[in-house]
């Protein structure tokens, strides 16, 4: 893999996952494991994983969300509460 940082650099810093940067690899004739190939990038690029995948959300009463969405977004008059 050493022989194939300067592409591999390249590939992570134009955001390419680990999975793509081992297809492209394999097209190239260099059959790498995933995981050797994400360690290798983590460890010798600047690599860092997905960024930005996931949102943070705050989590509201359990059962909130729910009623509301039974109600079509109706605030919930419920007098047993």
């Amino acid at each position: 893999m050493c022989t194939n940082h300067d592409r591999i650099n390249d590939w992570v810093k134009d955001v390419l996952t680990v999975v793509k940067i081992g297809d492209l690899l394999a097209r190239h004739g260099v059959l790498v494991p995933q995981r050797t190939l994400h360690r290798y990038c983590a460890e010798r690029t600047e690599y860092r994983g997905r960024r930005g995948a996931t949102v943070p959300i705050v989590d509201g009463e359990p059962g909130v969300a729910a009623a509301r969405w039974r109600n079509n977004g109706d605030e919930i008059n419920d007098s047993r509460r």
